[in-house]
């Protein structure tokens, strides 16, 4: 495989180029003469460039692998999927059309109005044509040219725009109407030449033409409309009065036609490098950055509208909450509730009224459930006491749970479940119960150190434990607006996919435009030293000017190439021409701006119709005179 494209990269470099033109003497500048009018006048003519790609000898390129470190061909960063790109060497034909203009004749009669004796009347003439290809479908050169001029266009454009078109060819960045792909030689399957492939795209574009100007000759229509005199101003209108008293007047409304002698023939060839790119990885990551395109490209409007909430669809999820981090909270605050040894650092609690501290420690949470340390002085008769007897007993159960969870290894696994029960059932009546009981149960006289630590239980649970379990409501509105957005970006990126190729050659034409050509000349380079291209044969081909054709990217040639060497290219299997291409020379009939009137006296005269009188008006200062003669 390295060795045919060694040998076929080795035809490229052999082939001759084009030899330099002689050099002209700059003629010198001339004064216009004053008062002379110019002394020459040019004859019209138009050229229209067209050009076809002509693949012959495909180069493999290293796209990459992320597993193997070599990061894959990226394009404005996005990457080429798959085996979505293909680079071949080849040709790019240029054709040229030239438009002579040969004469003006008048076509189809358009119109005939007949005017009575003696009439005047206001005629409004409207010229239409209904142009199909008015949309911005010549892409980058099409927005040049609007900037540049409002007016008409030349017949010969619109002849073109209808063949690119009818036929689906377009403007690619040459500048030059691109008739498509041609591929030739062993890699394509087809056997011929690139002479051949040219004589092909020369009869293409004859045929075409003249098809078009047929139906823009048939589509161009004119329409007459009598207007009131009070619009005159404000249309391009003629006035036009029957002179004779007895017979009508016929004003025939008649066409113009432009008659063309049109010569399509080839304009040079160039060495190509050609890369086509196939799939691209329309992602997430394509939506957050490039959203100006998007909002310029997109076909489905309804798309368009939920862009903004596929692209916050489209972007990183916050990282969620450990399931390990969660649980370590629910230790922490059922350690802090009933294992801490000590908190408030309670004093000892005196037996009777003068008698010593007991040796049972206050500040332990396990002291609290003792019922039998002291008469009148156990958390739970104190509970009693303060009608807190529902909290302390649902307190002592989930304590013995606790002890039991901790010495079967199982806490780990049921601290959540544990803490978020006990917050919900001792939470309410709690902070329910009056202030005055509570304040009695959190004194230091009794044995009621896990009421005081309660609070700070129920308010871990309830500000830190929670929301990391379940989201606050503000969270929950931003998770369902992220729901949203994601599902936005799931259709966006169905829609993508499903129309790629269209996608593939707007993003080109797009970065190309917005970047001023600089992304796709990055792009090439990239593409090239992946290919590891000698570079005697890198040379060859000027990256700077690269261009995108649709879905192609196009690396002309330095030099322009000696008529028929192209042919070389081709393997010796290959059925060569003799490298001659004949032009076609066709005369093609276009509707020109414009109408011509005649007018004709009708044939039938009417007897015994009085002759106008006659009328003379004389001015002189201050007086004036008008006499007036009958008829007969």
């Amino acid at each position: 495989m390295q060795r045919r494209v060694r040998e076929a990269l080795r035809r490229h470099t052999e082939l001759e180029d084009e030899e330099p033109r002689e050099p002209r003497e700059q003629e010198p500048a001339v004064e216009f003469p004053a008062c002379e009018p110019p002394d020459v006048r040019t004859p019209p003519s138009f050229v229209v460039p067209y050009r076809r790609s002509v693949l012959i000898d495909p180069i493999p390129v290293a796209l990459g692998d992320p597993i193997e470190g070599l990061p894959l061909v990226q394009i404005a960063c996005v990457e080429v999927a798959g085996d979505g790109l293909e680079l071949t060497a080849g040709v790019s034909v240029t054709l040229e059309q030239r438009w002579n203009l040969v004469r003006t004749a008048l076509g189809d009669l358009a119109s005939v109005i007949a005017l009575a004796p003696g009439e005047d009347l206001t005629l409004e003439f409207t010229q239409s044509q209904r142009k199909v290809l008015d949309e911005s479908t010549v892409e980058s050169v099409e927005s040049i040219r609007s900037d540049e001029s409002t007016t008409l266009d030349k017949e010969v454009v619109d002849i073109a725009r209808s063949s690119a078109r009818t036929h689906n060819w377009h403007v690619d960045g040459s500048g030059s109407y691109g008739v498509g792909a041609f591929k030739i030689g062993a890699s394509g399957g087809v056997s011929t030449s690139v002479s051949q492939s040219a004589q092909t795209s020369i009869q293409q574009v004859s045929e075409t033409t003249r098809k078009s100007a047929n139906s823009l000759k048939t589509l161009k229509k004119i329409e007459v409309h009598g207007v009131s005199e009070a619009f005159v101003q404000n249309r391009m209108t003629r006035r036009i009065r029957n002179p004779y008293p007895d017979r009508t007047l016929s004003v025939n409304v008649f066409q113009l036609i432009k008659h063309f002698s049109v010569l399509t023939d080839l304009a040079e060839t160039r060495l190509a490098l050609f890369i086509d790119v196939l799939d691209l990885d329309f992602d997430s990551g394509f939506v957050v950055a490039h959203g100006d395109f998007l909002r310029a490209n997109l076909l489905d409007s309804a798309l368009l509208d939920e862009l903004p909430l596929a692209i916050q669809g489209a972007q990183p999820e916050p990282p969620a909450r450990s399931q390990q981090e969660v649980t370590a909270w629910a230790e922490r605050a059922l350690a802090y509730l009933f294992d801490e040894p000590n908190v408030f650092n309670v004093p000892g609690i005196s037996v009777g009224p003068l008698g010593p501290p007991a040796p049972v420690d206050p500040n332990a949470p396990s002291s609290s459930f003792d019922a039998q340390i002291y008469p009148d002085e156990s958390g739970f008769d104190d509970a009693l006491r303060n009608e807190l007897g529902v909290v302390f007993t649902s307190l002592n159960v989930f304590f013995r749970v606790y002890e039991d969870l901790k010495a079967a290894s199982q806490l780990d696994q049921n601290a959540l479940a544990l803490a978020l029960a006990l917050a919900d059932d001792v939470g309410a009546k709690w902070t329910g119960a009056p202030p005055d009981r509570v304040q009695n149960v959190l004194d230091v006289g009794s044995y009621t150190e896990i009421f005081r630590r309660l609070s700070g239980f129920l308010a871990i649970v309830a500000n830190v434990l929670k929301p990391l379990v379940q989201p606050a409501e503000s969270d929950l509105q931003a998770l369902a607006a992220r729901e949203q957005g994601i599902f936005a970006l799931s259709r966006l990126l169905r829609h993508l996919n499903c129309n790629e190729n269209y996608y593939i050659q707007r993003l080109l034409a797009y970065l190309a435009q917005s970047t001023k050509s600089q992304a796709i000349v990055d792009f090439v380079n990239v593409v090239l030293d992946r290919a590891a291209l000698p570079p005697e044969v890198r040379a060859r081909y000027d990256v700077e000017r690269s261009f995108v054709s649709r879905q192609q990217v196009v690396v002309p040639g330095v030099r322009r190439l000696r008529r028929g060497v192209a042919d070389r290219l081709v393997p010796a299997t290959a059925a060569n021409g003799d490298g001659e291409v004949t032009p076609s020379v066709d005369e093609v009939e276009v509707p020109a701006d414009g109408i011509h009137l005649e007018v004709a006296a009708g044939a039938c005269v009417l007897d015994g119709v009085p002759t106008a009188p006659q009328s003379a008006e004389i001015s002189v200062e201050g007086v004036e005179l008008r006499v007036t003669g009958g008829s007969g």
